[in-house]
């Protein structure tokens, strides 16, 4: 009986083995198969360009917040030494003293405005989703052409990846 057993587990085995690599080697897909590869690689295109827009969006707003604000802390510094030369009358100086409050009042804030909304932390997120989407793009295109996956395994793994993107942002 013990020797029954292990030749139905040995069997059990084989069958496995062999369903194993009857997936694993190329297989032409099916055009309904290639139909939804097709549909998969639209999908994943879209994303990758929604996520490269959304990148380059807050990557743009950056920049407009940071530079001015770059800009705007040099001027400070500039009417701030200005304030304090006795080359120009105490009437200017004063004026340069009040300017250089305003001025640095409106730095701070765009640079709070920065700090706050962490865009380019946004913009550095939405880049790395479109690059791995890019690389699911090429994996999409390689099944198509060059089918060497199970369509099931391949959906599987491919559709999960894209999920875990979109909850990562």
């Amino acid at each position: 009986q013990l020797t029954k057993q292990t030749a139905n587990q040995t069997s059990n085995q084989t069958t496995q083995g062999q369903q194993v690599s009857n997936r694993s080697r190329s297989v032409p897909h099916t055009d309904h198969e290639i139909h939804m590869l097709k549909l998969l690689l639209l999908r994943l295109q879209i994303q990758y360009i929604i996520y490269t827009k959304s990148s380059e969006y807050y990557s743009s707003w950056n920049k407009k917040l940071i530079y001015p604000s770059i800009l705007i802390t040099g001027f400070s510094g500039i009417a701030s030494f200005m304030s304090t030369s006795a080359n120009i009358s105490q009437s200017l100086q004063n004026s340069f003293g009040i300017a250089v409050g305003v001025i640095a009042t409106i730095s701070t804030m765009l640079q709070t405005i920065t700090s706050t909304a962490d865009l380019s932390t946004k913009a550095d997120s939405f880049l790395t989703a479109a690059e791995a989407y890019n690389k699911l793009i090429t994996q999409v295109q390689f099944e198509i052409d060059m089918p060497n996956e199970d369509i099931d395994d391949f959906f599987d793994k491919t559709c999960f990846a894209s999920i875990t993107f979109n909850l990562l942002l």
